[in-house]
């Protein structure tokens, strides 16, 4: 194609970028070609959990395959697939209105094993680490109804440490080993743009150090580099606080970056189209992935942001039956 595109060029300009459109529009079918032959070879897919049910992406269609979640009486909010997409965890409601109290709750993806956490108040920003044995979120911090913090979770003992107020993590916080995680506080919007501080904790050493500024930081399955965004562009630099380079702009993007299990992909959410009518407006999404070797990218799914947590999981044929 680009062969054919530079001939072409020795006789009309015109030509050119015509040839250009149509080589970028070839990789940007291809990115959802291989994503779909991914997830008929092996259940590679992006999913989401609210609203008493599970999202799942269909790459091939652009659309989401949505599969109740069994709770009865009551409503799941702010949920989060585990690494291996059999467990979730989320905000379980005391009844069907979303303004009533609400703790954390842990439930098999088929609805069985049910377990609560009435301690554990409002949690939303819930992050698996790999092996399951921990999760972080923010939650209402005891007796102080209007403050919320930061909270580590063991899943073998059921106890708890609290890490920093007015502090959250994305889905994907935990290094691959477990031993760290990269946390945002201090997020503050004005008129250029959202704004915070990144931190990475030692659970060893049970400390908190300052990696650089930005927002919505996610550490990627192969260990080696954390993404953030700032200045309506993402970045990458390693957990050292070494490398800073920036990886690319998109003024509508509104979401951190959430990575494929091998590291190739990262999907974000950005803003796309406005429909009006009569009775309400409303923001319409999509959900986008890119090929990091190449950089060429396609939608894969509708979205309503700025809300929806995402990760990517693999279910095998088992799991998807």
């Amino acid at each position: 194609m680009r062969r054919r595109c530079l001939m072409f060029a020795m006789i009309a300009g015109v030509t050119v970028i015509f040839c250009s459109v149509s080589w970028s529009k070839e990789k940007r079918e291809k990115v959802r070609v291989e994503l779909a032959g991914l997830q008929e070879a092996r259940g590679l897919t992006i999913g989401s959990v609210d609203f008493s049910g599970i999202d799942t992406v269909q790459f091939a269609k652009r659309s989401w395959t949505s599969l109740d979640l069994p709770v009865a009486f009551k409503k799941v909010e702010h949920g989060t697939l585990s690494p291996d997409g059999e467990e979730l965890a989320f905000a379980l409601h005391e009844n069907s209105s979303y303004n009533s109290p609400s703790w954390l709750g842990i439930v098999q993806r088929d609805g069985s094993g049910l377990r609560e956490y009435p301690e554990l108040q409002r949690p939303y920003g819930i992050c698996w680490s790999q092996d399951k044995s921990k999760l972080v979120f923010t939650a209402l911090q005891q007796g102080q109804p209007n403050t919320y913090e930061l909270v580590l979770l063991d899943m073998d003992t059921g106890r708890t440490r609290q890490i920093e107020s007015k502090a959250f993590v994305e889905t994907q916080c935990f290094s691959p080993d477990g031993q760290q995680f990269v946390y945002e506080t201090d997020h503050v919007i004005d008129k250029h743009g959202a704004h915070g501080r990144i931190k990475v904790h030692d659970l060893t050493l049970k400390t908190s150090r300052e990696l650089i500024s930005g927002v919505h930081p996610t550490w990627s399955p192969s260990g080696k580099t954390i993404a953030y965004f700032d200045h309506n562009a993402y970045f990458l630099i390693s957990p050292s606080g070494a490398g800073r380079k920036r990886l690319f702009k998109n003024r509508y993007a509104y979401s951190p970056l959430w990575w494929s299990p091998d590291s190739r992909f990262v999907a974000y959410g950005v803003y796309c189209c406005f429909w009006k009518s009569i009775k309400y407006m409303v923001d319409i999404g999509h959900l986008q992935v890119r090929r990091l070797e190449d950089n060429a990218e396609d939608w894969v799914g509708e979205t309503n942001p700025p809300t929806g947590t995402y990760g990517w999981i693999e279910l095998s044929p088992r799991k998807r039956d």
